[in-house]
């Protein structure tokens, strides 16, 4: 069933660039100061160059989960490509903490219905966002300027859905945040954010796969607005061709 009160479910991944980095450490000292847990979507290449950050991640009760091995588009690989990207992730997360993850989520949230068929098969549950502040375009040069943006625009965001919720006649959504941990700007504000949804009441859950019982399949895929949609994909990201890659 769904929760009878606003919900924020937290969760960070790494983008392309070579990561984690102290801001994980840092974010993950701060989440430990709130006793609130989040979902740490992980890089399978970046695992096996810093087993440390994962461990410490999930030794202090984090979910970690899978968000493949390169951060390709993964609509675009052929079915062998696709399925090597979860399971050398899985090896590697596997190695780093001795268990499997349960969740994957696809980079730019692309993915279409050839891929949703193998993680199915392969017992996985695909895991999309609702509300992102962008963090992930920002430069890494000017952290005051990034600092600005990505506060703006989660906020934006959460006035966007707030408004559409209430039009729609839902007083109580469910969101899906994501942000990246390799960014100093998004790291820095987790005090702020995090005081924002305090003030507006939304209630902090813990990671995925730690009590998401009162979650619907919906809340899960956290699927992006149609409108955004290309045919036959839930991602919102231009497709490209593995000529590209």
């Amino acid at each position: 069933m769904s929760p009878a009160y606003p919900v924020a479910v937290l969760s960070s991944q790494q983008p392309p660039v070579p990561g984690p980095s102290d801001w994980t450490d840092e974010l993950l000292d701060f989440l430990k100061t709130q006793n609130v847990t989040a979902t740490f979507f992980m890089i399978g290449s970046h695992v096996i160059k810093f087993p440390q950050h994962v461990q410490r991640a999930y030794n202090e009760g984090h979910t970690i989960a899978a968000h493949t091995w390169s951060h390709y588009p993964m609509a675009n690989l052929t079915n062998e490509q696709f399925i090597s990207e979860i399971m050398w992730t899985e090896l590697a997360i596997e190695k780093a903490i001795g268990i499997r993850p349960r969740f994957w989520r696809p980079p730019f949230g692309d993915i279409d219905d050839r891929n949703r068929a193998i993680l199915k098969q392969l017992d996985y549950t695909p895991v999309l966002w609702t509300i992102s502040p962008q963090d992930a375009t920002r430069k890494y040069i000017d952290v005051a300027g990034d600092k600005a943006a990505v506060l703006a625009e989660m906020v934006a965001q959460l006035q966007y859905n707030k408004a559409l919720e209430a039009k729609l006649g839902n007083s109580q959504p469910s969101y899906i945040i994501l942000e990246h941990d390799r960014v100093q700007a998004t790291v820095e504000l987790a005090p702020q954010i995090y005081a924002i949804l305090a003030a507006w009441n939304y209630t902090i859950k813990n990671a995925l796969g730690q009590g998401c019982s009162d979650y619907t399949t919906s809340d899960l895929y956290a699927a992006p607005r149609a409108s955004n949609l290309l045919p036959g994909a839930t991602g919102a990201r231009k497709r490209r061709s593995t000529a590209d890659l």
